[in-house]
């Protein structure tokens, strides 16, 4: 991913246009959200903001691995389609912003989307908090995990395992918040909230993941000069840069062949290998050479960190 997406100079158009319809307590809470929108730091990353193979658990790293790489970073990407074929979505959001930000009691996450049917850019009434104290939990599969299931955004065998617990909510629209309790009660109001900052929740796991690796670096693509000094005449919000990730070649990652034993030839997805308790790699796919002949017929989706 080289080409910038600029879905943030867009949103930030759109909150100065649908601020005046909310209320004094919300219109605080939109311009706090567009403050911290402006000073991000931008990513860039490919449709569905896959980084990780979510058909299987992410690895358990100390909760550290999930603090920002800067104070406040947006994360822009378009969705894939199984982004909004479930029971939960109301609407199509095929353009999306993950807006993390270091915020009292942990990292804060709140979802940013591009409504279709109303030709506008949202947020969503509340944003996540994973804090410092954070632990894997096993539990029910509940209602927001099923319709992850159901869509196709995780496996069954995934839900199952230990994940990361979110430890709470912090209000970005207030009211708009307290309208959806009052219409479909606590339970409801968090599982609506909940389904909509998955797949943003699902995208900042994914890029802090992936920035742990020790030959996972990040680059910064600088918009013109001259470009933006000509929106900023034309009283356009100037191009922001923005930061892709690169994988560094390694030992295992540079070949197309790989080793193995016990087993027949076959593709070995990219995934996360932990070195040691505090170091993990990212392990580029490659083709592992069995000792049995013969070579295992799969389809595999490969993707590229790019």
């Amino acid at each position: 991913m080289t080409n910038p997406l600029n879905f943030t100079n867009h949103a930030l158009t759109d909150f100065a246009k649908i601020r005046e319809a909310l209320s004094e307590v919300d219109r605080a809470g939109l311009d706090n959200l567009g403050g911290l929108l402006r000073r991000a730091q931008v990513f860039a990353l490919p449709d569905g903001a896959e980084l990780m193979d979510r058909s299987k658990p992410r690895p358990e790293v100390p909760t550290a691995t999930f603090s920002p790489p800067f104070p406040i970073v947006a994360l822009e990407y378009n969705a894939a389609e199984k982004m909004w074929d479930d029971e939960f979505s109301a609407t199509r959001c095929p353009k999306r912003i993950a807006l993390a930000w270091e915020a009292e009691g942990g990292t804060a996450i709140a979802s940013i989307s591009f409504f279709e049917e109303l030709g506008i850019w949202m947020p969503v009434c509340a944003a996540a908090i994973i804090s410092p104290e954070a632990q894997y939990v096993s539990g029910p599969v509940d209602n927001v995990a099923k319709a992850m299931i159901g869509s196709g955004r995780i496996s069954a065998k995934t839900a199952e395992q230990p994940r990361l617990s979110i430890d709470g909510w912090i209000p970005v629209l207030p009211e708009v918040g307290a309208q959806m309790a009052a219409k479909f009660g606590p339970s409801g109001a968090r599982d609506s909230i909940a389904s909509d900052l998955m797949d943003e929740i699902n995208a900042y796991l994914d890029l802090t993941l992936a920035l742990a690796c020790n030959n996972v670096e990040t680059r910064l693509v600088e918009q013109p000069t001259k470009l933006n000094k000509s929106r900023i005449r034309k009283g356009h919000l100037p191009l922001k840069d923005f930061h892709v990730l690169h994988l560094r070649a390694s030992a295992e990652g540079e070949g197309f062949w790989g080793s193995g034993s016990g087993k027949r030839s076959h593709l070995r997805r990219g995934h996360i290998r932990r070195l040691k308790e505090d170091r993990v790699t990212w392990v580029n796919s490659c083709m592992v050479r069995g000792s049995r002949a013969g070579m295992v017929d799969k389809v595999y989706d490969v993707r590229e960190v790019v």
